[in-house]
């Protein structure tokens, strides 16, 4: 179902997903990354309601899909700060349902970095799933000028005076630091996912990214796989069945009622 998400004063274009048959009271929400390509930005999203359907329809999730600030149909600009506001206005309004008793946040890319750092310091947020999730942004911003001219070349940048001071802009992806996990990210389920030919992240970050998440995480590295899991239907198999092991855990540790 297509609607709108408000995130401050921005509405923000959002697809719900509900099954027919039944539902967990579990709530996901998917969270996108950069995206790939010349003007990527408008079109990129077009497969994920799809994902989110089929997560609804298989494991009986409510399941939410939008697009952050600058990208496809939702307005604004791009920022860490920006894309922050938006993912906690997506969890608010999923934890708002009464028929929501935890959340599972599902990232790809920088949407997985966004995922840890929204899940350290959130109690509704019940499990995160990491998919092609870089272990460090430092890569990606070496470079300032270039890094910036790519993000406006993707489409997630429109007012051409924006960002108005590009070091404040490029700090908040300083501050963002993936294997600096705390205790409530090392105690609730985790799935990092990749593939080992991907070549936008190493998979290298898959392999650091478990170590600091520790026992609690499963990996999955998804053999001769790149960047774009969702359109692997390993990788959608992998998640809808990681799904149905953490509806049992959370229903075993009373977070569900069974």
């Amino acid at each position: 179902m297509e609607s709108l998400l408000e995130s401050d004063s921005v509405s923000l274009a959002a697809h719900w997903s509900e099954s027919n048959k039944y539902v967990r009271k579990v709530g996901v929400i998917i969270v996108h990354g950069i995206p790939v390509g010349s003007n990527g930005g408008p079109t990129f999203a077009s497969s994920y309601p799809e994902l989110s359907d089929r997560l609804a329809r298989e494991n009986g999730v409510i399941s939410l899909f939008f697009l952050m600030r600058g990208t496809g149909d939702s307005p604004g600009e791009f920022s860490i700060a920006n894309w922050k506001r938006d993912i906690r206005s997506a969890v608010d309004a999923m934890s708002a349902r009464d028929d929501i008793e935890t959340i599972v946040l599902i990232g790809t890319s920088l949407g997985g970095v966004l995922c840890l750092d929204q899940a350290a310091s959130d109690d509704r947020v019940g499990g995160v799933v990491l998919i092609s999730t870089p272990s460090s942004l430092e890569p990606w911003i070496q470079n300032e000028k270039q890094f910036i001219n790519h993000v406006r070349d993707v489409g997630l940048l429109h007012d051409p005076d924006y960002p108005s001071d590009s070091s404040v802009w490029i700090q908040e992806f300083r501050v963002l630091k993936p294997l600096e996990v705390n205790s409530k990210l090392k105690s609730i389920p985790t799935l990092v996912m990749h593939g080992d030919d991907d070549d936008v992240v190493e998979v290298e970050s898959a392999h650091a990214l478990k170590e600091v998440l520790g026992e609690k995480c499963e990996k999955r590295i998804i053999e001769s796989a790149g960047h774009r899991l969702r359109y692997d239907p390993r990788a959608v198999a992998t998640l809808l069945g990681w799904l149905d092991r953490f509806i049992t855990y959370a229903e075993e540790q009373d977070i569900l009622d069974s």
